[in-house]
């Protein structure tokens, strides 16, 4: 029987529906508010008033028990966030994503939505769709978010509701009926080199790097301190990094792939490298973890130039190893800090912006490198097969996709360019043929 207490105008009703794994019982609250005065505007007697109550406690508790109730849906989504952080996000999904979506949510969706009741939300397709067409629109500035992002800021929303939804807390999921931006069907392409500016960039790795310090003042061991006027100084990019840009740019890997290598993973004989693994930067430091489908456990046949900066390589870091001696805090690994331990993945990220930038501070401007992301040189790779009638399935194959559809979905561009081609080919066999 449902517990009623009057509290005030208005009637707390509980009922409880078992309990948990810990022996604690599991409660089901709402409140009533009856009307005190009948439509004539004369008051009700107390025992009608009553019934009334007693009628509302016994639906309440006959749809809680029937689960038609979702009255926890009162839970407003901050607190709906709060939970799925804890009991979901950082116990099933890697932490580097589970430390992404919580940083997207605490930035973005809880300030728009943090107050609202997730009972509520389920009804407010309208202010969810109206949320990201304005993600979409440009800023003052011109600028605007761009497609990936939204899509992405809908995908962690959705999770967080479709919890909600497992977990009986609401009976739908509102992200469903929420469609991106129109410009999000758009297929944007993806920024690449061409082969000339890939064959540009490669030798800027052999350039002198430039580097400019602002003058400061440095602290001696002993307590004192020291000037340093501003200066400037040329360093030479490492064996490490050169490799790193090259191996990126010729097997198609993901950042945290390559930084995830390790020398058992290099097959010198056989010219391949093994994915097995990705690296990602979290709040504990680099983790490793599964590749981001099955499909990109993989092996990758190389080109024997690069292995043979592999094996360069390979051979300058044993020789800082046995220098370092004890110091030495890695094992086995291809990309790595001063000491050994795993580089981070934002170091490269950092260098492959400086390294065009050098660059392009050296030419003229028709001779300029574009600024693409570092992920640009998977996208290079993938574009050059494609124009070099490279197979979609080998591509996709290279690249660690789930399906060749995907492939196909993120290069139609290169795709559609490569037709246009193999039509130019076909179109020079008809005329030599007399059509």
């Amino acid at each position: 029987m449902a517990y009623i207490k009057k509290r005030g105008n208005s009637y707390l009703i509980r009922v409880s529906v078992g309990y948990d794994s810990c022996g604690k019982k599991i409660t089901r609250s709402t409140t009533y508010k009856p009307e005190y005065t009948t439509a004539t505007g004369k008051a009700k007697a107390d025992s009608v008033i009553d019934k009334e109550v007693r009628r509302f406690a016994d639906d309440f508790e006959r749809s809680v028990k029937s689960g038609e109730n979702l009255q926890r849906g009162n839970m407003k989504f901050d607190v709906l966030v709060a939970r799925y952080l804890e009991e979901y996000a950082f116990i099933k999904l890697s932490q580097a994503t589970a430390e992404g979506y919580k940083e997207h949510l605490e930035k973005k969706l809880v300030p728009a939505f943090g107050h609202v009741k997730i009972s509520g939300l389920c009804h407010q397709q309208m202010e969810i769709q109206k949320f990201y067409n304005q993600m979409a629109k440009p800023g003052a500035d011109g600028s605007c978010t761009a497609v990936s992002t939204i899509r992405r800021s809908m995908a962690v929303f959705s999770s967080v509701m479709q919890w909600a939804v497992d977990m009986q807390l609401i009976p739908s999921n509102p992200l469903t009926h929420v469609r991106p931006p129109r410009k999000a069907y758009t297929a944007e392409q993806p920024k690449s080199f061409t082969i000339e500016e890939l064959n540009r960039f490669i030798a800027a790795l052999d350039m002198p790097q430039t580097a400019s310090y602002r003058a400061h003042t440095c602290r001696k061991k002993n307590g004192g301190s020291y000037y340093v006027p501003e200066y400037t100084e040329e360093r030479r990019i490492s064996e490490q990094f050169k490799l790193f840009y090259i191996m990126a740019a010729f097997s198609g890997c993901r950042r945290g792939e390559l930084i995830a290598l390790e020398w058992s993973d290099i097959n010198f004989s056989e010219r391949t490298i093994s994915i097995s693994k990705s690296a990602s930067k979290t709040a504990a430091g680099i983790v490793l973890k599964e590749t981001k489908t099955a499909s990109g456990v993989r092996v990758i046949h190389m080109p024997d130039s690069v292995m043979e900066l592999a094996k360069k390589w390979e051979l300058q870091q044993k020789k800082l190893r046995t220098a370092l001696g004890a110091s030495w805090m890695g094992t086995d690994n291809v990309f790595c800090q001063a000491d050994g331990s795993r580089m981070y993945p934002d170091t490269v990220t950092a260098k492959f912006k400086s390294i065009i930038r050098n660059y392009n501070a050296q030419c003229p401007p028709s001779e300029q490198l574009p600024d693409i992301s570092l992920h640009g040189l998977r996208h290079t790779v993938a574009s050059v097969l494609i124009n070099q009638h490279t197979d979609i399935a080998t591509v996709s194959k290279r690249l660690g996709h789930s399906r060749t559809s995907v492939t196909l979905d993120i290069y139609t561009h290169a795709v559609q360019k490569a037709d246009k081609a193999a039509a130019e080919l076909l179109d020079d066999i008809a005329k030599s043929a007399g059509v």
